[in-house]
């Protein structure tokens, strides 16, 4: 999982350093950092929060489920996976922190490499995200909203590297998400959220 998440790591949002995850998080009104460690000794992982994300300690916990599969049951899924699973035992399925997040990665890695769409999801987040001070170098700003983006011109995405067709795209979701007529969270129904996202201009079957 660690290495899966390294690999796709949002500069100045999330790091894997040694065995620990490292974010930036902001619900609601509420800004800090995250860390995540496993603990092998007794199998669990432990989670430190930011004192400023202390309101949000809930919120926040449940958002580190849905990213590390925690809610998952091994012992069921390789129960009916057999002999796939003999060689992943615990195998889990990384999630995400936030839906439009993960949807801006899904379109700027449509077409490349997962190091070029990392690259370029490092310069989106520089440019639009919101800077935020932290104790790790390695975390500077927070992902930028919905809305943020939903403001920006297609031009300041495009200087960016990222073609015109795929920064419309870009803000086009922004849009959806920000005027809440694509709601991207885990409860919701993932056949019509498929469908509204094929709505919209660049998101086909394999991206939705």
């Amino acid at each position: 999982m660690l290495s899966f998440l390294d690999g796709r790591a949002t500069c100045g949002v999330e790091a894997v350093v040694g065995e620990s995850y490292l974010r930036t998080v902001s619900i609601g009104d509420t800004k800090g950092w995250i860390t995540v460690v496993h603990r092998h000794e007794n199998n669990m992982i432990r989670v430190e929060v930011s004192a400023a994300l202390s309101p949000s300690v809930r919120q926040t916990l449940t958002k580190v489920k849905y990213l590390f599969d925690l809610s998952a049951h091994p012992v069921e899924i390789e129960n009916h996976l057999g002999e796939l699973a003999i060689k992943h035992s615990g195998l889990r399925v990384p999630g995400a922190f936030y839906g439009f997040e993960l949807a801006v990665r899904a379109i700027l890695g449509q077409q490349v490499s997962v190091r070029a769409a990392t690259t370029l999801a490092g310069r989106f987040n520089k440019t639009f995200g919101e800077p935020i001070e932290t104790p790790f170098p390695e975390l500077t700003h927070l992902f930028p909203k919905a809305e943020r983006i939903a403001a920006v011109e297609q031009g300041e995405i495009v200087a960016l590297g990222i073609i015109r067709t795929r920064a419309n795209t870009i803000v086009s979701l922004a849009k959806a998400v920000a005027g809440g007529s694509l709601v991207l969270r885990p409860e919701s129904d993932p056949e019509r959220v498929m469908s509204r996202l094929r709505e919209l201009p660049g998101i086909g079957e394999w991206t939705a």
